[in-house]
């Protein structure tokens, strides 16, 4: 969420609401409240009509919904049941108190540019009759909207849980689930949770058997780069139905700060696995995009498959990608690992 700061503080408690520009002041309107409060001073962030925002007294904010946008996310929990090495939001052992009402206002303010909408957490299938009628609401009032669900996939291994989240849907709904390794001891250590392997091996099974599309996401880390070649060949044999695959770079945040003296590899170090991986899943006819990694570090013949999925508030590029002749088309890095990656950047100069 982008973050900004305003002065001088003019509430004693958070308060979320619709920011409107009028008479030359920035408004921030709870309708459910039925409250109005003048926003001054407001730096780090442009405010734009019809965003929705969170004040707190401290002078601090973030923009939960970008009004101009055609992706936006709902935080529904910050519990978990996995506690993953790598996670960049990590979980709570309570939800905070306002984690709900945040939700619902969210939903309540969708805006009309909506294209797609995240769901995420935490683990948001921990508030199962929450997430349903979220996705029923949402289905209900935007039918063409695509719904993201960001899970690990484990409480789908339930297959009435399956069924019922396929029931909920309006069929544009797509699971993105983490798969941090092809067999269940690496993939258990780094999600700390032992079993879970399993579970999301049946989850994805049962999403299949429910007819909603899958993608995996492989988080790529120190501890399991090397199972990159041998991965393509675990998707095709176990599940050649996903509707995409996702080779992710490492985003330094969260308990991926603690953990990163076994986490952290830099890209350039693993390009080779992570093409003989591209090569292979292309050779079955997957369909898959590698995220998080700038042009100039992967290898020219795997570039194609690149995509820009850093998040604009995330996203940095270096000066030297000025002179850049790939720069439109890259998706730069994120800010939180600029000083272990800059080093390894250097501009492509065929255009």
């Amino acid at each position: 969420m982008k973050q900004f700061t305003f002065s001088p503080p003019v509430i004693d408690n958070s308060e979320i609401g619709v920011l409107t520009n009028s008479d030359n002041e920035i408004h921030l309107i709870n309708d459910n409240k039925n409250t109005k409060t003048v926003i001054q001073n407001i730096k780090g962030y442009n405010p734009i009509n019809g965003d929705v925002v969170i004040l707190h007294p401290d002078g601090s904010g973030f923009v939960l919904v970008e009004a101009e946008s055609t992706t936006n996310a709902i935080v529904l929990t910050e519990l978990c049941n996995s506690n993953c090495l790598a996670c960049p939001q990590p979980p709570k052992r309570k939800d905070n108190d306002s984690t709900e009402e945040i939700a619902a206002f969210i939903i309540s303010h969708l805006p009309t540019s909506l294209r797609t909408i995240g769901i995420t957490g935490g683990e948001p299938t921990l508030h199962w009759e929450r997430l349903i009628n979220y996705i029923k609401t949402i289905s209900a009032i935007q039918p063409e909207v695509r719904i993201e669900l960001l899970t690990n996939g484990r409480i789908l291994s339930n297959w009435e849980k399956a069924k019922e989240l396929s029931e909920a849907s309006n069929k544009n709904l797509i699971v993105a689930i983490p798969l941090w390794a092809d067999f269940d001891t690496l993939h258990d250590t780094l999600s700390s949770c032992s079993g879970s392997f399993w579970e999301t091996i049946e989850g994805i099974g049962n999403l299949e058997r429910a007819g909603i599309p899958v993608e995996l996401r492989f988080p790529i880390c120190a501890m399991n780069y090397k199972r990159l070649p041998s991965l393509a060949e675990f998707i095709y044999r176990n599940f050649p139905y996903v509707h995409h695959v996702a080779l992710m770079g490492l985003e330094l945040e969260g308990t991926a700060i603690t953990n990163k003296d076994m986490l952290w590899i830099p890209p350039s170090d693993y390009t080779n696995e992570l093409a003989e991986c591209c090569i292979e899943l292309h050779r079955r006819n997957l369909i898959f995009s590698i995220y998080n990694i700038p042009l100039c570090i992967l290898t020219p013949k795997i570039r194609r498959f690149s995509k820009k999925s850093i998040s604009e508030w995330k996203r940095y590029y270096h000066q030297k990608c000025d002179y850049c002749g790939q720069k439109n088309n890259c998706g730069g890095i994120f800010q939180s690992v600029v000083k272990e990656t800059e080093k390894y950047i250097s501009p492509i100069t065929e255009v």
